[in-house]
C-alpha cells in the first residue's frame, strides 16, 4: 500500500478526463469538503449531480472554437496536453451551464457560471481563488491543492 505521500503524487498526476470517475471524485470532494458541514449527509452516498468541466478546454490549442483560449494560457502545447486532464483543471457545473460555457475563455466562463455558485461550492471557491486568467501554474497549484484534500479524504 503506498504512503500517503506517494497517494498525493499519484492522485495529482493522473489524467482523469470526462468519465464517470471524474464525476464520482468531483461530488465526492464537494460532498466531502467544500460544501459547510450544515448541507452534508452522513455518509455520501447522494446522486452524482454536476458534470465535470475542463476549466481550460482539452482543445485549447487544437480546435479553432477554442481560439481566444491558446494565448491566454502561459506555456506550449506539449505542456498543456500533459496537464488538461488533471483534477485542477476540473470543475463540477450543471450540464446546461457546463453547455454555454464550453468556448468561453476563463474569466468570461467565471464571472458567468463560477462565481458564487449556488450549487457547487468548490466551482465558487475557485472562481474566489483565482481571478486573473486561468494558466498552467494554476493547473498544477490546483491539483496540488485537490490531491491533498483528496488525501485527508481517501487515505487510511
Amino acid at each position: 500500500m503506498p504512503n500517503q505521500a506517494a497517494f498525493r503524487e499519484e492522485f495529482e498526476r493522473t489524467d482523469w478526463g470526462r468519465g464517470e470517475k471524474s464525476r464520482y471524485v468531483l461530488a465526492v470532494l464537494e460532498h466531502e469538503h467544500f460544501r459547510p458541514p450544515r448541507t452534508r449527509h452522513d455518509g455520501f452516498g447522494g446522486p452524482l449531480l454536476g458534470e465535470p468541466d475542463h476549466i481550460a478546454p482539452r482543445g485549447a490549442y487544437r480546435c479553432l472554437k477554442y481560439a481566444r483560449w491558446a494565448h491566454r494560457l502561459d506555456g506550449t502545447e506539449e505542456e498543456f496536453e500533459h496537464l488538461r486532464d488533471r483534477i485542477g483543471n476540473l470543475t463540477l457545473l450543471d450540464a446546461p451551464a457546463n453547455y454555454k460555457a464550453g468556448t468561453d475563455p476563463y474569466l468570461e466562463k467565471r464571472d458567468k457560471y463560477y462565481e458564487n455558485h449556488p450549487d457547487y461550492a468548490m466551482t465558487a471557491k475557485l472562481a474566489n481563488d483565482y481571478d486573473s486568467e486561468w494558466s498552467l501554474d494554476n493547473i498544477r497549484d490546483q491539483s496540488r491543492e485537490i490531491a491533498d484534500i483528496a488525501a485527508d479524504i481517501w487515505w487510511f
